[in-house]
């Protein structure tokens, strides 16, 4: 029975690992002090779009497109990314709009990030094999792993690299983001 938890785990973890919303995740973890908030906004994210995922695998497809979804992802990825670069010259004061409700920016980023997303195909597919209970804790598991990892590092960079650097840094990767949605 172990095995249904460990093979899940394992899995989603290492198909996380510089994921997309590990990405998005570091970087807003260096622009926020309220990285628990952000991580718990994220982690409901997951619930809903992994959980979903694992109770009722391709059904959503039949209501809403997967590709309405990754467009939806690409257009606010881009924003983000287009909203970052244009407030490096500005203190961080003028551009903390972006960063005001980290819960709502980690569900947000999160939840539409991750439909149909590897790790949200695997745990569907792990739910047809194993145990579902093992199944979801060791997806959440992974995930709240992996995103706690992003979280960390991003502070840690935070306090490294001038602010200035970070914000372009950070309106690239949204920006890349946003064309992987359209073409992946």
């Amino acid at each position: 029975m172990l095995v249904h938890f460990i093979i899940p785990f394992i899995s989603i973890f290492l198909a996380e690992l510089g994921d997309k919303t590990q990405l998005a995740l570091f970087v807003l973890g260096s622009k926020t002090q309220k990285r628990l908030v952000l991580f718990f906004g994220a982690m409901l994210g997951f619930m809903l779009a992994d959980g979903f995922g694992i109770f009722a695998g391709a059904w959503i497809s039949r209501f809403v497109p997967v590709w309405i979804m990754k467009l939806l992802a690409a257009v606010i990825f881009f924003v983000f990314g287009f909203l970052m670069l244009r407030s490096v010259g500005e203190s961080e004061p003028q551009q903390e709009f972006l960063f005001q409700h980290p819960f709502l920016m980690g569900f947000g980023f999160t939840f539409l990030a991750e439909w149909a997303d590897k790790t949200q195909i695997a745990a569907a597919l792990f739910a047809t094999r194993y145990n579902l209970a093992l199944v979801v804790l060791a997806t959440l598991s992974a995930l709240a792993l992996s995103s706690g990892i992003a979280l960390f590092l991003g502070h840690a960079m935070a306090s490294r690299v001038r602010p200035a650097i970070l914000r372009k840094a950070a309106g690239w990767i949204f920006i890349f983001m946003g064309v992987t949605f359209i073409f992946f």
